[in-house]
């Protein structure tokens, strides 16, 4: 068994990375929770931690990939830190 990853693995993970900073040049951040027993919550975040909405765990991963963070709070429950 191999202890390093597959080059594949790298290249979405240097993806996600690089979003990562294109959401922080707009001020924006995911934060992600474990909710038991709902699973997992994701909040976007202002660039001062402010929880603003919350997304859908495949959501945040079309979003880490590439796709379109939308400004509209989603349908989620509420949460307020």
């Amino acid at each position: 068994m191999s202890d390093s990853m597959p080059d594949e693995l790298w290249d979405e993970l240097d993806t996600a990375y690089r979003r990562w900073d294109e959401l922080a040049a707009r001020g924006r951040a995911l934060r992600f929770r474990l909710r038991v027993p709902s699973g997992v919550e994701v909040d976007v975040c202002d660039s001062e931690g402010r929880r603003l909405h919350s997304i859908g765990a495949a959501d945040a991963v079309v979003v880490a990939c590439g796709g379109a963070l939308d400004e509209v709070a989603s349908s989620s429950p509420g949460f307020s830190r």
